[in-house]
């Protein structure tokens, strides 16, 4: 194991210090060697963070998403039409219901979801 503390500056140390890391996994706290897995964790995150950082998804506008609503689909082949529609009056129907809007709702994009739903929504009370 080695003492000195390196950048990690490509995939061969970045390879290296991944093996050094499950070498040192599950040491004390306080330890040296415990010491050392935290300096090389630290090491890592950095390096993952500026190599394999993905974008992250930039929402689109709620007005975009209104007008494509909006706008007739043009060529776009046949549209399926359901002949079994769900029972919405069932529990399972309003339990799917429920699940699938708390998902929206825990969404980090909730609010954009929100904006969409109130701009293509009728509401008389406007």
């Amino acid at each position: 194991m080695a003492s000195n503390v390196e950048p990690i500056r490509n995939e061969a140390d970045y390879d290296a210090a991944m093996e050094e890391v499950a070498a040192l996994w599950g040491a004390a706290s306080g330890t040296p060697q415990g010491d050392r897995l935290d300096v090389l964790a630290t090491l890592i995150d950095a390096y993952e963070a500026a190599h394999d950082a993905m974008d992250a998804p930039v929402p689109r506008p709620s007005g975009g998403k209104v007008r494509e609503h909006r706008q007739p689909p043009q060529d776009k082949g046949p549209h399926p039409i359901l002949t079994n529609p769900p029972d919405v009056r069932s529990p399972a129907f309003r339990a799917e219901a429920h699940r699938q809007s708390a998902a929206v709702a825990a969404s980090a994009y909730a609010g954009v979801d929100q904006a969409f739903i109130d701009a293509v929504s009728d509401r008389d009370d406007e």
